[in-house]
């Protein structure tokens, strides 16, 4: 089994000299526990958090005192230091590969702890990762509206009124127009309630016109508002 860890789509790797002793991979779902008035709490299955690792080891220093070392190119502990804290400092993800283990993961340097103990001068180290999800945010382009100069305008027809004897219009239609709204970066459903109908307390509506399109685990008692999260240009049914 070996430990790997590279950057940049593998332009840069290292193999961690001494395997950690063990590793426990954390997961869990983002559940949400509402109390609704005659029915007591209801728990809302969310969605899946980030997968989270610890490996603790050490880098030698000296690789005859170390027989158990896993890699053939051992760096001096402090090269190993050096790389990891500039990875950490790009802001990027990195990815982690264990061997002979199905753990391939994208990942976030979340801490990186070392320190020497002893007279060995070999570097002891805590590396805790996050998992790290590639969102591919499509952009959508709301047309502008067409604005035409007097000039441009085609000049209208003379048209006869009509008599009274004659056949009478057609009434008007007394409903509003659709409205489009879209959810704009930062939204919640109390600032789209509050921004479409002028009012915080039409949010409740919005959810039920969307839930069902947006949120796959529905439930028909609405959420907190600010926990609605979606999209950036997700286009909404207004109600």
């Amino acid at each position: 089994m070996k430990f790997n860890l590279s950057f940049n789509n593998f332009a840069e790797q290292i193999q961690l000299p001494v395997n950690p002793k063990e590793f426990r991979i954390s997961t869990g779902m983002k559940n949400t526990v509402v109390d609704v008035q005659n029915l007591g709490e209801l728990n809302l299955i969310g969605g899946e958090k980030l997968a989270e690792i610890e490996l603790s080891s050490f880098f030698p220093a000296d690789p005859l005192s170390a027989p158990y070392i896993s890699t053939q190119n051992l760096l001096k502990p402090y090269e190993y230091v050096e790389q990891i804290v500039k990875w950490r400092k790009s802001r990027k993800p990195i990815r982690l590969i264990i061997t002979d283990s199905p753990i391939n993961l994208a990942c976030a340097i979340e801490s990186f702890e070392y320190g020497e103990r002893g007279g060995s001068r070999d570097v002891e180290y805590t590396l805790v990762l996050k998992e790290y999800r590639f969102v591919k945010i499509e952009q959508i382009t709301v047309p502008q509206p067409q604005i035409t100069t007097q000039s441009e305008k085609p000049a209208l027809k003379s048209r006869k009124k009509p008599s009274a004897k004659g056949k009478k219009g057609a009434r008007p239609d007394p409903r509003p127009s659709p409205r489009t709204e879209y959810w704009r970066t930062g939204d919640n459903l109390l600032l789209i309630s509050r921004r479409v109908y002028g009012t915080d307390s039409r949010w409740p509506d919005l959810y039920r016109a969307n839930a069902r399109l947006l949120w796959p685990n529905y439930s028909p008692v609405p959420p907190r508002p600010e926990i609605s999260v979606m999209l950036a240009g997700t286009k909404l049914v207004i109600p």
